[in-house]
């Protein structure tokens, strides 16, 4: 990700969940920085992991509604009613199309007069 991060930066990081027999071999794995400048580096540099891994992926940790209003987004942008979704430092920020301004998302109803736009 053409970054210098060292092991001071990183404040805290564990896996999520429990080990299991069964299922997946990988974890999720949370990572909280000691300061935002080096997250909004890691954020800002995370598509080029694209490019190298399609299994890794660096998302916000967002609290369950948020994460459920974020996964109704990307469904809208799947069905090609939305033109990008992301989120940036707990937010959800959407465009109707390419060229449009991105709106924040608060909430369901904000989403569904996004797309009837």
């Amino acid at each position: 990700m053409n970054l210098n991060i060292n092991s001071y930066d990183i404040g805290n990081a564990h896996r999520l969940g429990s080990i299991r027999r069964e299922g997946p071999e990988h974890r999720d794995i949370i990572v909280q920085f000691s300061t935002n400048i080096i997250k909004q580096q890691v954020m800002r540099n995370r598509r080029q992991l694209k490019d190298i891994n399609r299994n890794i992926y660096i998302n916000d940790d967002l609290m369950k509604n948020r994460a459920l209003l974020f996964k109704d987004a990307r469904n809208e942008l799947r069905n090609k009613r939305l033109s990008a979704v992301w989120t940036r430092d707990g937010n959800i920020f959407a465009k109707l199309t390419e060229n449009s301004r991105p709106l924040k998302i608060d909430n369901n109803e904000q989403l569904s007069n996004l797309i009837r736009q």
